[in-house]
């Protein structure tokens, strides 16, 4: 079963990919001042997820994953995991004095880690099956 992400062409999503992880790491890496530490791990997170999604996508083109497809497949799964984990933190931390963007991200919070739990359950199962 083809995704939306699999059946775009390898330039575009390179260019997503990988691009986005740059601009991604540009951004925060030079602006550390202006955001907690634990934000800015959580956005470094995201940006190696994002680029080990390319080289997955590379291995996979050029089938070069051999029998170690399955797991290749999860390989950017524990950075967005930490990700999540870490932007919920460093959120919370940048608006911790302020009693209704508190609010708000703990609600944005708890939503991120069920849906997270939901996903990556639904993954395991679907691997082990």
């Amino acid at each position: 079963m083809n995704t939306f992400y699999e059946s775009m062409p390898l330039p575009i999503y390179l260019l997503l990919t990988i691009g986005g992880s740059f601009a991604i790491g540009i951004y925060f890496l030079r602006r550390t001042y202006e955001y907690p530490t634990t934000l800015i791990f959580g956005t470094t997170f995201l940006a190696l997820s994002s680029l080990i999604a390319g080289i997955v996508r590379i291995l996979k083109e050029f089938n070069i994953d051999g029998k170690y497809s399955i797991y290749l497949g999860l390989a950017p799964m524990p950075f967005v995991l930490g990700s999540i984990l870490f932007i919920c933190i460093g959120s919370y931390q940048k608006v911790k004095h302020d009693e209704s963007k508190r609010r708000v991200v703990l609600f944005v919070s708890i939503g991120l880690a069920l849906i997270v739990l939901y996903v990556t359950l639904l993954t395991i199962f679907l691997v082990m099956r």
